[in-house]
């Protein structure tokens, strides 16, 4: 086994799925990583149990799967008895990532689509980028970015997106459009959008409350920050509403200090229309 980037085997296919066989043998005999994540119960309940315990008969396309569905919570290395320096030498996350890493240097990685709930995030990725980093990567990037609002409105613009909503309407929503998002100038997508569940209106809140990332978090910015935070937090209530949004984590910070009320992710309030269970 091996995790040094520069040993020749790391990228190796076959080196890296024996070594995913031998780990997969010696987590059957342990089991104690079991219903912790879907990684574990997929090769223990679809690869080895129905394998009548041969991890020899589990193919190529099976362990693409167990690496495709770990997440990188890290937990199972905390809960393994068999980490280094222990003889065995188990790093499961480890192996996830040499596993991908192997399969991006024998395949190539295809560009995909980013569509980011947080506007700062596909601001800096559409914009910044392309002058910290530029060239052609961060022109394809840049061109593969949207805000996640703006991926939905496309859907709705296009006819392909569900409008059965079966959860609750939301009522009076009072929404703090982020200044990150008023920048990307592609108007107000986060409102066509919540708009489209019935029972729901929005009220727009352009106001700007001086976080900036760690900005409004220090000593020096904080009373600043607060000033603005206020009015917009003012301006929110004004409309009196059921509901507090906005996209920024970092603005519903300010938001929540300045009002007392917690604003909801405006993908949390299309969750909740669609009658998704909160995940937990």
């Amino acid at each position: 086994m091996t995790f040094d980037f520069d040993d020749p085997k790391y990228y190796d296919v076959e080196a890296v799925e024996k070594e995913l066989e031998r780990v997969t043998e010696l987590c059957d005999g342990c089991r104690r990583c079991y219903r912790l994540c879907a990684p574990f119960d997929f090769m223990l309940d679809d690869c080895v149990d129905k394998n009548d315990g041969d991890v020899s008969r589990i193919t190529s396309a099976e362990y693409r799967k167990i690496v495709d569905l770990c997440w990188q919570c890290k937990l199972c290395f905390n809960h393994c008895p068999y980490t280094p320096p222990h003889k065995w030498g188990i790093d499961f996350p480890r192996l996830m990532l040499r596993a991908k890493a192997a399969r991006a240097r024998a395949e190539g990685v295809t560009l995909q689509d980013r569509a980011l709930p947080q506007p700062t995030c596909s601001y800096v990725l559409k914009n910044e980028y392309l002058l910290l980093v530029p060239g052609e990567d961060a022109r394809r990037v840049a061109a593969a970015t949207m805000d996640i609002f703006e991926y939905l409105a496309a859907r709705k613009a296009e006819g392909t997106l569900d409008i059965d909503f079966g959860g609750r309407a939301q009522g009076r929503v009072s929404y703090q459009m982020p200044c990150h998002l008023r920048a990307q100038n592609m108007g107000f997508k986060t409102r066509d959008v919540l708009q489209t569940i019935p029972g729901t209106t929005v009220s727009v809140i352009e106001k700007c409350t001086a976080m900036d990332g760690t900005w409004g978090m220090k000593k020096e910015n904080f009373k600043v920050s607060m000033q603005f935070a206020k009015r917009a937090a003012h301006e929110m209530e004004a409309a009196k509403p059921d509901v507090f949004s906005t996209d920024c984590s970092l603005s519903a910070l300010q938001i929540e200090e300045a009002s007392g009320r917690k604003p909801v992710h405006p993908i949390a309030l299309l969750r909740e229309a669609y009658g998704i269970p909160e995940e937990r």
